[in-house]
């Protein structure tokens, strides 16, 4: 990591085990909940340095390692590194003796999330639940239900494209959505993406399709599920 503030700071680091509930959101566990968590890795990495120093412009390279014991079951194991700076310190007040001044600054901890996994766990997906709706702006977005099953984890991208309802070529549609990055530690996640102003509402006047595709990061080619929403007209 990479100090960009004006003033050296102590940074500390920590392992930290985050629950994923159904909308996405993370919820911190306690470190007693944390190793009794299935997908936890936070007994199974070392790291260092643990608390470090950084002046203005240096950068600090944070070694880990990753040891699984020999029962360890196949599959997924996460764990997020947690960067907390230090508390600004007060500083006297020139201006008036014997007062103490307080500055009011940001302080702002970064979890960064490490994957690894034990053997070739595999995992199935599919796409369900699929409705527009209005956002809390009244734009039109998509919500549905990403689920999965097996040992693997889901991450990757939602690309969403819209085209003539019975026009079968790739090249004709037009991405009207996207979520990438995005990660999935349970069994059965609700996703809501933002539609672009390209898009075109579907109605039995309008005789248009969604074709929604989950692809990995690393492969925008590969398509691990995909599901299509049509037009009333198109439906029936």
């Amino acid at each position: 990591m990479r100090h960009t503030e004006s003033k050296a700071r102590w940074i500390e680091v920590a392992p930290i085990f985050y629950e994923m509930e159904s909308d996405g959101s993370l919820k911190p566990l306690s470190n007693e909940e944390a190793v009794k968590a299935p997908q936890s890795a936070i007994r199974m990495i070392r790291f260092s340095p643990k608390r470090f120093r950084l002046q203005p412009g240096e950068s600090q390279v944070l070694r880990v390692r990753a040891f699984t014991p020999s029962s360890t079951e196949d599959g997924v194991y996460r764990v997020h590194l947690k960067f907390t700076p230090d508390d600004p310190e007060d500083s006297p007040d020139n201006k008036n003796k014997g007062a103490i001044r307080y500055q009011l600054q940001a302080r702002v901890a970064l979890a960064v999330p490490i994957y690894f996994k034990k053997g070739n766990p595999e995992s199935k997906f599919e796409i369900t639940n699929l409705k527009i709706e209005e956002d809390s702006n009244k734009k039109a977005q998509l919500s549905l239900t990403l689920t999965q099953s097996g040992k693997g984890m889901a991450r990757g991208d939602i690309s969403v494209f819209q085209s003539a309802s019975k026009d079968m070529d790739k090249k004709n549609r037009s991405l009207v959505g996207k979520v990438a990055g995005l990660a999935s530690y349970v069994p059965s996640r609700s996703v809501k993406i933002p539609l672009s102003d390209d898009f075109s509402p579907l109605s039995a006047e309008n005789d248009k399709k969604l074709e929604v595709e989950f692809t990995p990061a690393a492969n925008e080619k590969e398509v691990l599920t995909q599901a299509v929403l049509l037009s009333p007209q198109a439906s029936k």
